[in-house]
């Protein structure tokens, strides 16, 4: 069941995160992620708890979820050395991580809280990633 609905969940993803061809952009990115939670809380909620519980039960979803996540992480690192070219990929790699999990936290709290006021700690994530 988990697997079907995860499947499910990774093709409302794919779809809401399509990005154009051409250099990476932390801001893109982001504005992506804060509209999909914000379009579809219910969807953003199951994927986290799959990506948590999932994870515990299911290899092919804890496989599935360290690509996505490998792939943004290759996205927003080479979208940070694209706005800071004195940024290296090994600098900038661990950057990315952080933005991810920061994300995800944040997500998770407006998640659970929907007074939470996403839209501005983003905004100072992106002031942070980009110091």
């Amino acid at each position: 069941k988990d697997d079907a609905i995860f499947e499910v969940l990774l093709e409302t993803m794919r779809d809401a995160a399509q990005r154009p061809a051409g250099t990476p952009s932390l801001d893109e990115f982001i504005d992506q992620w804060v509209r999909f939670v914000l379009d579809n809380p219910t969807a953003a909620m199951i994927y986290m708890r799959l990506g948590v519980t999932g994870a515990v039960n299911h290899t092919h979803i804890v496989d599935r979820i360290r690509h996505f996540q490998e792939k943004r992480v290759d996205y927003l690192a080479a979208a940070l050395t694209g706005a800071n070219p004195q940024m290296t990929v090994a600098d900038a790699t661990p950057r990315a991580e952080l933005v991810l999990a920061t994300l995800n936290g944040l997500t998770i709290r407006y998640l659970v809280d929907s007074a939470f006021d996403l839209a501005a700690h983003v905004e100072v994530l992106r002031e942070i990633a980009t110091a």
